[in-house]
C-alpha cells in the first residue's frame, strides 16, 4: 500500500502543493487508525510536509520581487526556488517572458511556454509580443486553441493585420461569444467584415 501513498504524493505534488499537504494529513490519520506502523506514518507525514514547505509555495508577486533583486542572498535563494518550481499564472509568466535577459526569469518563462493557462489576457499579451520567441510559442498555442471570450474576440478582430490575431478572429466568427459586450462592439463596428458577421449571426 505504500506505493499507493507514494503515487498519490507524486500526483498531488506535481499539480498543487496544497493538495499534497491535505493528502498527507489524511494519510496521517488513516495510518494511525491502522495501528502499529507509526514509523511509516511519521516518515510519510514528514516527506509530505517538507515537500509542501520547500516547494514553490511562493506567490507570483514574491517571485517577481525576489528574481528582480537577486543581489540579496535571501532574495536569490527565494528566486532559485521559484525558478525550480514557479507559480504558473498570468502575472508570473507575463513578467518572466518579458524579462528573459535574466537567467532566472528566462528559466521560469521556458516553463510557462507549455504550461500556462490560455486565458484571454495571456493570449493578448503573447500575441502582442511575438518578437519574443517564448511569447510567440504561447501565442501559437492560443491560435490552436483560443479562449473565445468577448475580450479575446474584440482584440483579435480589431487587429486582423496580424496573421495570428486574424486566425483567432476567424474562430470567433465561427463560434462567437454571445455577450452584451461582444454584440455592442461588433454591431458598432460593422465596417469590419468579421465584426459584421458576428453582429449578424450572433446578435
Amino acid at each position: 500500500m505504500l506505493y499507493i501513498y507514494i503515487y498519490i504524493y507524486l500526483v498531488a505534488r506535481k499539480y498543487l502543493n496544497v493538495i499534497a499537504l491535505l493528502t498527507y494529513i489524511v494519510l496521517f490519520f488513516f495510518l494511525q487508525a491502522m495501528g502499529p506502523i507509526y514509523i511509516t506514518t511519521v516518515v510519510v507525514l514528514v516527506i509530505g510536509l517538507s515537500s509542501y514547505i520547500s516547494a514553490s509555495a511562493y506567490s507570483s508577486t514574491r517571485c517577481i520581487h525576489a528574481c528582480g533583486n537577486t543581489f540579496s542572498s535571501s532574495n536569490r535563494a527565494t528566486c532559485q526556488a521559484c525558478a525550480r518550481d514557479p507559480p504558473i499564472d498570468f502575472e508570473m509568466c507575463s513578467h518572466a517572458c518579458g524579462n528573459t535577459f535574466s537567467t532566472y526569469f528566462r528559466q521560469i518563462c521556458n516553463t510557462c511556454v507549455n504550461r500556462v493557462a490560455l486565458t484571454d489576457d495571456m493570449c493578448i499579451k503573447s500575441c502582442g509580443n511575438t518578437f519574443s520567441s517564448q511569447f510567440r510559442q504561447i501565442c501559437d498555442r492560443c491560435v490552436s486553441n483560443p479562449p473565445l471570450t468577448d475580450t479575446m474576440c474584440i482584440k483579435a478582430c480589431g487587429n486582423t493585420f496580424s496573421s495570428r490575431y486574424r486566425a483567432i478572429c476567424n474562430d470567433c466568427v465561427r463560434t462567437p461569444p454571445v455577450t452584451d459586450a461582444m454584440c455592442i462592439h461588433a454591431c458598432s463596428n460593422t465596417f469590419s467584415s468579421q465584426f459584421r458577421a458576428i453582429c449578424n449571426n450572433a446578435c
